[in-house]
């Protein structure tokens, strides 16, 4: 029997570290799988840039969707999918019903998933008639985000049934935050749902959040399952290995990763960190930006932080670059005050190597960090002062107190969001669905 996994997504495996989360799932995929491909559909890539996958020789292939002018995607969208789409009408219809008040803006954004979802599978045929699915008895169509590449999928999916009647096609997706969507709605509602309701075989949320939010949206509960995202860890195993790590350093160390944007709000760490003058504190941040906000957070930072904090901005930076840092360093405290998220990764990978964390409440943070436990939840709204009395308490807990909070950050990690655990459970998921 000859398989293959056919994965959509943003742009991955170029400009690395984008969708870096992927690279933890490669191991098992590859064991389960003959071949994989991955169809990036971004319209800024930077061929160029490209994570190395040599150590899976030919099994990995990939290539950038060819994308046509805006307005080409447009028109070709609204004439094939919104005029003669009867699933598209099924959503206005259900809009009307569930939400009338906000008829015309979840109307609009209904009519740019379906334009958005056909642009990229018609912009992705020419692969679909070079890919030899002729050879394949079972094949996955996974899209890694739920937003218009699950229409996508559905139209790969339907596509391929009928081509290749004889093939076992399965149609699954992962789920990260909001279905991936982002519509603010009361009630909740996702774009294109009818559609996705009647093609999808299993619709993956990485939490229980998600799948509260999904339920809330209409998707059928009978085929939702909670798949954790997961990180390969540092090879820590024992409260040993933890104590040994615990640095009795001259300052108080925080960490913090991600994109410096107006959702991850980087500066707020900065603004609280600038009550604080009585303490050496030293904090790095990773992570970049796609514009000048990166510019403004090092002149906040320049012209606030007192003397006693030492910063440095460490800009984009290789996450094994990152995870040797913080297994080396043994920083004391992870901090991530973001307006929404998912289930971060970043505090996964702070977590397995022993480093409790500050995180907003939004999202599915609270199912990572239990306050007092593992790390401290504080509201989305807080004040610069809320955060900075958070991050002396933990600065002036006795050590074993501090020592037993690592302990329970690592464990979360083990038992929840250990890649190895949770990629094996997201391939059988689907391998279960192609043995139907």
């Amino acid at each position: 029997m000859k398989t293959m996994a056919v994965y959509l997504v943003s742009k991955f495996p170029f400009d690395p570290p984008t969708e870096q989360f992927i690279v933890n799932e490669l191991p098992t995929l590859t064991k389960k799988f003959d071949d994989i491909y991955f169809l990036s559909t971004a319209r800024r890539i930077d061929k160029s840039s490209v994570q190395n996958l040599e150590q899976y020789g030919d099994k990995i292939k990939y290539q950038k969707a060819k994308r046509l002018p805006v307005w080409l995607e447009c028109v070709l969208g609204t004439v094939a999918n919104v005029i003669v789409n009867k699933y598209f009408y099924k959503d206005l219809h259900l809009i009307r019903k569930k939400n009338p008040k906000n008829f015309f803006a979840l109307a609009k954004a209904t009519a740019s998933f379906y334009i958005q979802s056909y642009s990229y599978y018609f912009e992705l045929k020419g692969w679909l008639k070079s890919a030899e699915f002729e050879k394949y008895d079972r094949i996955s169509i996974h899209s890694q985000w739920n937003n218009a590449l699950i229409g996508t999928n559905q139209m790969f999916s339907r596509y391929l049934k009928k081509r290749f009647p004889k093939s076992v096609i399965v149609s699954t997706s992962k789920s990260h935050a909001k279905g991936d969507s982002q519509i603010a709605s009361s009630p909740a509602y996702h774009p294109g749902i009818t559609f996705i309701n009647k093609y999808i075989d299993k619709l993956l949320p990485i939490g229980e959040n998600e799948l509260n939010y999904l339920s809330e949206c209409g998707f059928e509960k009978s085929k939702m399952h909670v798949c954790r995202l997961g990180v390969p860890g540092v090879g820590l195993t024992s409260i040993q290995n933890h104590t040994a790590l615990y640095i009795d350093k001259p300052f108080f160390e925080i960490v913090s990763c991600s994109t410096i944007n107006s959702n991850k709000r980087v500066w707020r760490i900065a603004d609280a960190l600038s009550l604080i003058n009585d303490r050496p504190i030293k904090w790095t941040h990773f992570g970049g930006s796609d514009d000048s906000t990166y510019a403004e957070l090092f002149q906040i930072c320049k012209n606030e932080l007192p003397e006693n904090i030492c910063w440095n901005l460490a800009g984009t930076t290789e996450n094994a670059s990152i995870l040797n840092y913080y297994s080396q360093n043994s920083p004391d405290l992870f901090i991530i005050v973001s307006m929404t998220e998912g289930v971060p990764v970043a505090i996964m990978e702070a977590f397995s190597c022993g480093i409790p964390a500050i995180a907003t409440d939004v999202g599915g943070n609270k199912e990572i960090v239990k306050s007092g436990e593992n790390g401290f939840l504080i509201d989305a709204d807080f004040s610069d002062s809320d955060l900075s009395s958070l991050i002396l308490k933990l600065a002036s807990s006795d050590k074993s107190e501090y020592l037993n909070m690592k302990q329970n950050a690592f464990d979360t990690w083990d038992t929840k969001y250990n890649a190895f655990k949770n990629y094996d459970i997201l391939v059988n998921d689907i391998w279960g669905q192609m043995e139907i």
